[in-house]
């Protein structure tokens, strides 16, 4: 075993001895740990060296080497800081210390076994070590020089000099170990010869007993100032005769009671001033002031200097003169005033209402008034403002109970209720409403009381003469209570239904404005089949008056008679559901049926005007549900605007395409042209009411369409071409096969850039 290993022993020892005879015992104690950690260093290093490199015991041994020497460091400096001020490490600080000692040292370990050449490792684990306890060191040396500075204690003085040259010592020990594993990196080998630096192992000893020489210095003083103390006392005690012992009794104990006192007025006093409610203490007789917090000074917006001495009378303070008899009444005649509401007038001449209390105490041999007032009036200010909503809101309130109970209610207009508030106020649902209304709200209160959110629905009741509607707005009030807003929705509910006849109504006159535009279209698609029939039916009237007829090309005459009959009828049945004025019916709609029904209308009209039309039908596309006279009315808007824009321009360009096709869960439906377009800076006012870039239009068919495509949820919208004219498109939600009914819409936020 090494003098090193030994004198760490001995030190360890020596330290375990003084921590039970000193009075600073912790100081001894965590540095016996600390060098106990350093001294199963060194016996498990030297174990380690003697086994083959490279074996798993080696390893395990160095790592729990390297671990002990680096959890020596926190322990020195638990106990330096002991030193200085003892009880300042808690459990969690050392247990914190320890564990990042022991974590930094599994780190070291890991580090170093980067290294393949060993002794760049060794110098690698070394270096971090030492480097870390010559930090310490420093550390300590400086705690030591600062207490010796105080005390002019020898042996702190030498105890912190053995530190400061151990602490330089580890420092260089630490640079030659790093240098050694710096070289190893960059060269990859170890310079040797820096290991020779190991023989500073002899200085480690010296200044290693040199500590332990500052502490067993430390005891002698520690001793030798108990020895003094015990022979003062001996001979004060015989100096003193028990008279004065007696009398220093006295005195002691008058001292424990005066430092009672003093400790007592200190917490009132740290009380008082702390306080967040504003706190004076007054004179009984006069009222004057002896002290105020800062409370007072804050809220009532005087500084001390400027009340003391002086009464609240004389400052102005009440504005109620009752208030402040009553309050001066029952201190003289009760000792103390309870909680009472008072109005306060502040510095500025602002009024605040308080909370105000009072007890006549003692000072100084004078009776004087300890008073506290909670300043209320933020909260008198929001109940005054609140009280001022409920009486403007147009809307009842009503305070339910988890269970349904009605709490309070507050009206405007109490005209429609079914019952007057007395005869529902403490009732639960059930008791005053419709079972089903008052099974809705009491799940509706569960979900506000359960969600902590806002939960809404609407209802209808019959009263009076008619149906009225009510929207239920009920959000928690507190844990066990709701707040419902509710809100007579009739007269909306009747605009809105004015709102929608008017929008039918304006759509009607759009369809009759766009058929108008056809007539001669129509007529030529009525005349055309008409003539046929006739020329067919003269045929067939020739053929029968024959000696023979051909009965085949009677029956061929007959029913081309019957196919232009039908012909006939279709043109007459389109024109009759969009001249139509009824009721919007939605259902499930084949949009691809609907565009060719449309573009049959505009047939003969385009081939009057030259105008060639593709159609280009998206196959398998799903159905949509929508009022299908409307969305005609929106496709024979876009065709005939489309017409419109290429009537102008050359034959060759009067070319129109209508395309479905399907995106995103949507069905599109494109109509482009290639007339003369639009400028940029109109296109986001094509769809506003009575805007037009022709001298004959009214600007209203483009504003019916998004009106129409509005109510239905889809999107409607309008880009120029890359070459020439312009494409109108809109959207409209697609039906799942399986789907009966509308399902929620997809998102209106898809750029309109996306459609093709």
């Amino acid at each position: 075993m090494s003098a090193q290993t030994l004198v760490t022993l001995f030190l360890a020892a020596v330290l375990w001895s003084l921590s039970r005879h000193l009075r600073r015992q912790e100081l001894n104690r965590w540095w016996a740990w600390a060098w106990t950690a350093s001294a199963i260093f060194l016996v498990v290093s030297r174990i380690a060296a003697t086994l083959a490199p490279g074996s798993l015991l080696r390893n395990g041994l160095v790592l729990i080497a390297i671990t002990a020497g680096f959890m020596t460091v926190p322990l020195l400096a638990f106990g330096v800081v002991s030193f200085s001020s003892p009880r300042a490490i808690g459990k969690r600080v050392a247990v914190a210390g320890l564990g990042a000692a022991f974590v930094i040292g599994v780190l070291t370990y890991t580090a170093s076994e980067l290294w393949v050449d060993p002794i760049a490792s060794f110098s690698v684990r070394q270096g971090a070590r030492t480097l870390a306890l010559g930090s310490v060191l420093l550390f300590c040396a400086w705690v030591f020089f600062q207490r010796a500075r105080v005390t002019r204690s020898w042996a702190t003085t030498i105890t912190g000099i053995s530190c400061l040259i151990y602490g330089l010592n580890q420092l260089f020990f630490a640079s030659t170990l790093l240098r050694a594993a710096y070289a190893s990196a960059f060269t990859g080998v170890a310079d040797r010869a820096v290991l020779n630096a190991v023989d500073l192992i002899l200085l480690d000893v010296a200044f290693t007993g040199g500590i332990c020489l500052g502490m067993m210095l430390l005891l002698v003083e520690e001793h030798q100032r108990a020895e003094r103390a015990l022979n003062e006392s001996v001979n004060r005690g015989r100096a003193v005769s028990e008279e004065v012992v007696a009398l220093q009794t006295e005195i002691l104990k008058r001292q424990l009671v005066e430092q009672e006192l003093r400790r007592s007025e200190e917490k009132f006093a740290s009380a008082f001033h702390a306080s967040p409610c504003a706190m004076t203490i007054t004179s009984l007789d006069g009222g004057r002031f002896v002290d105020v917090n800062h409370s007072f000074e804050r809220q009532m917006g005087y500084s001390k200097s400027e009340v003391m001495g002086r009464s609240s009378a004389e400052l102005d303070m009440w504005p109620v003169l009752a208030e402040r008899a009553r309050f001066y009444t029952d201190l003289l005649e009760h000792g103390r005033s309870p909680e009472r509401a008072v109005t306060l007038r502040t510095k500025s001449g602002r009024t605040m209402w308080a909370i105000l209390s009072a007890e006549t105490i003692t000072v100084e041999g004078q009776r004087c008034v300890l008073s506290v007032g909670l300043d209320v009036t933020a909260r008198r200010e929001a109940e005054a403002r609140q009280a001022a909503i409920v009486k403007a809101l147009p809307d009842w309130l009503f305070l339910l109970s988890k269970e349904g109970e009605f709490l309070e209610f507050h009206a405007k207009d109490q005209s429609h209720l079914m019952l007057p508030p007395d005869q529902f106020i403490g009732r639960r649902l059930g008791d005053v409403l419709p079972p089903d209304l008052a099974t809705r709200i009491s799940g509706c209160v569960a979900d506000a009381l359960q969600s902590d959110q806002l939960v809404t629905f609407e209802y209808s009741l019959p009263i009076g003469d008619g149906l009225r509607f009510y929207e239920v707005r009920a959000v928690p009030s507190d844990r066990d209570r709701v707040l419902c807003l509710v809100r007579d929705m009739t007269e909306q509910k009747r605009a809105q239904h004015r709102a929608r006849e008017v929008q039918d109504e304006l759509a009607h006159v759009g369809r009759v404005m766009a058929l108008g535009t056809l007539t001669g279209s129509l007529a030529h698609e009525i005349n055309q089949p008409l003539a046929a029939i006739t020329t067919n039916a003269h045929t067939a009237l020739v053929m029968l008056e024959a000696a023979q007829p051909d009965v085949t090309e009677v029956c061929a005459a007959l029913n081309d008679i019957q196919s232009d009959s039908r012909r006939i009828d279709d043109v007459l049945r389109q024109l009759r559901s969009m001249l139509r004025k009824e009721r919007r019916e939605y259902d499930k709609v084949e949009v691809n049926s609907l565009v060719t029904e449309v573009s049959a209308l505009v047939h003969s009209d385009m081939i009057r005007h030259q105008i060639a039309l593709d159609v280009a039908l998206a196959p398998d596309l799903k159905h949509v549900y929508c009022d299908r006279i409307q969305i005609q009315q929106v496709v024979l808007n876009l065709l005939m605007n489309a017409c419109t824009a290429v009537r102008s321009v050359d034959a060759s360009r009067r070319q129109v395409r209508l395309t479905t096709a399907a995106q995103d869960g949507w069905v599109v439906v494109s109509v482009s042209d290639r007339g003369v377009g639009c400028p940029d800076d109109q296109l986001d006012r094509m769809f506003e009411p009575f805007f037009t870039t022709t001298t004959d239009g009214m600007g209203l068919g483009l504003s019916i369409c998004r009106t129409i495509i509005d109510a239905h949820g889809g999107l409607i919208s309008a880009r120029p071409n890359p070459d020439h004219g312009l494409t109108c498109w809109f959207s409209l939600a697609a039906l799942a096969p399986v789907e009966e009914a509308p399902v929620k819409q997809p998102s209106r936020s898809m750029r309109s850039e996306t459609w093709n």
